[in-house]
């Protein structure tokens, strides 16, 4: 068995994991019996069913792409192989359904407070700088941010610079990168003292676009 590698072995019902690591699974199989693999993405599974049931699942650890890998022993050896085009021998859809009602059980769980969803849309606002925008949801909104989240002055941190970003969107939208440029070395230096940052670059890559327009 190769390392980045996994499987099923029928002589004795092991599972391999790699060179060296092998450890007891499920039934043998045989002549006859159909053996399906799967991935559980949602939980990072991968498990392995023999003649419609569930055998077992366990961690997928395996680092990049997979390939399905079936090997016979014996001369004369045949067997088939089924990737969707038929129907399964095991319930996959009745698996995913018991996976979805498994997450949804674990959300249904968790406690939001009631208010969340006014935190979520301000927060939106205020990361993006729309400065009017958020100034007449406060205004038409009768709920205040969850405690947690506010500071002794009562907004959030985020709050600090908000004219400044509506100003510096502004000049970007409207193509005047030289005076961003400006506002930035006055407002916030530190921000153009690394030069190959990605702020910069596309800062700069935007200016360039801006002159082409004005040359075309």
């Amino acid at each position: 068995w190769e390392s980045q590698s996994c499987g099923y072995h029928g002589d004795d019902g092991y599972l391999y994991r790699g060179p060296g690591k092998s450890e007891s699974f499920g039934p043998k199989f045989t002549s006859g019996d159909i053996i399906g693999a799967g991935i559980n993405y949602i939980e990072q599974l991968l498990f392995f069913t023999k003649n419609g049931s569930l055998i077992g699942a366990f961690p997928k650890d395996i680092k990049g792409p997979l390939y399905p890998t079936i090997a016979v022993h014996s001369q004369d050896e045949e067997l088939t192989v089924n990737f969707g085009k038929e129907q399964f021998c095991f319930d996959i859809e009745g698996y995913i359904l018991e996976q979805k009602m498994t997450q949804q059980s674990i959300s249904d769980k968790l406690y939001l407070q009631p208010d969340i969803s006014h935190w979520i849309v301000r927060s939106y606002l205020l990361h993006y700088g729309y400065q009017d925008t958020l100034s007449s949801f406060d205004a038409a909104s009768e709920t205040d941010p969850p405690a947690n989240h506010q500071t002794g002055y009562g907004e959030p941190p985020e709050m600090y610079g908000l004219s400044h970003r509506k100003m510096l969107r502004q000049l970007i939208i409207n193509g005047d990168i030289d005076s961003a440029f400006k506002r930035l070395e006055e407002w916030y230096p530190q921000v153009l003292k690394d030069e190959i940052s990605v702020i910069c670059f596309l800062l700069h890559s935007q200016r360039f676009i801006e002159y082409i327009r004005v040359i075309i």
